[in-house]
């Protein structure tokens, strides 16, 4: 009997490339699927494109509340043994789910799958570059290198390259409640790579589409907001797996560190910043301090980062 596989499209005023993710998920070779469209508030014409597909989906129309809720949302209302993200404005390869379900059948001790994707300019049709991990495709378990050494997975694609058996997402969802997007996929990811061996599969199978309103590639801000993504992953990570505290507590610092390269710490960050120290033992708290004030590279960068610890 063939598993029913999830495809969980996230949509936030994204009308101009939706369509392209819905039929792409529709018109697989795979056919024993639901497509469950969750739309976040948009204000652009997303709904009534979506409303075009009312027969065909399941749609899901919900007050704007970032990434994480919509996750939730779609996540909660799927049955499928396998669920496969996918971005709104990215695509899958008409036989991406069945390679996913002929991988995990294969592997039945792998409970996530990471493929390589292409990225591609929608403006111009045109091959950016394709990331992958590496001939050749294979069971991973890197389980020991986060859990133990805090290494960060070295192949971890964008959403619409990552699958999960529903047995792993159950030990990860609901997501965390936060007040915008700074919860984000990277999140299930880690937490995936923590808990299961995986695959990688060394074969691009969804398109990511590169445009000029591409929330974290494209934006001026893009390099603020991948920061503050990372503060609160680890954070959560932190506070929902301790035995990930290696991990966390690197990531945090890290992208501590990398925050003050680029401008002061506004309240917002300082929150983060309060609630991550408030999880840590004072060990912890002079351990992670040290080695952040040692990345930042620039003289008043460390004066302002000693004087906000000091508070």
């Amino acid at each position: 009997m063939q598993p029913l596989v999830s495809i969980i499209i996230c949509n936030y005023n994204y009308g101009a490339f939706i369509r392209n993710a819905v039929e792409s998920a529709l018109n697989q070779t795979y056919s024993t699927i639901e497509v469950i469209v969750v739309d976040d508030g948009s204000t652009d014409d997303s709904r009534k494109i979506i409303d075009g597909y009312a027969e065909k989906i399941v749609p899901l129309f919900k007050e704007n509340g970032g990434q994480a809720s919509a996750f939730n949302e779609g996540f909660a209302a799927s049955r499928g043994a396998i669920i496969c993200l996918l971005d709104s404005d990215d695509t899958f390869d008409a036989h991406k789910v069945a390679e996913v379900v002929k991988a995990f059948g294969d592997h039945q001790e792998a409970a996530w799958c990471f493929h390589s994707l292409r990225e591609v300019e929608l403006k111009t049709n045109q091959v950016l570059k394709i990331s992958s991990p590496g001939n050749p495709s294979r069971v991973v378990d890197l389980r020991e290198a986060i859990n133990k050494k805090g290494e960060r997975p070295v192949f971890a694609p964008a959403t619409s390259a990552c699958s999960f058996k529903r047995s792993l997402l159950d030990q990860i969802f609901p997501l965390p409640k936060a007040n915008s997007i700074e919860i984000s996929d990277n999140y299930i990811k880690f937490a995936s790579v923590a808990l299961s061996q995986g695959l990688y599969l060394n074969e691009a199978l969804s398109t990511q589409g590169i445009h000029s309103h591409n929330l974290y590639t494209q934006q001026s801000n893009g390099k603020i907001m991948n920061v503050k993504v990372d503060m609160t992953t680890a954070y959560w990570l932190r506070k929902n797996f301790p035995n990930l505290k290696h991990f966390s507590n690197r990531l945090f610092r890290t992208s501590l560190a990398n925050y003050w390269r680029f401008q002061k710490l506004n309240s917002g960050c300082k929150q983060l910043v309060d609630n991550y120290f408030s999880e840590l033992q004072m060990q912890e708290k002079i351990q992670v301090a040290i080695v952040a004030l040692l990345h930042v590279s620039n003289i008043p960068a460390r004066l302002r980062y000693l004087k906000s610890f000091r508070q």
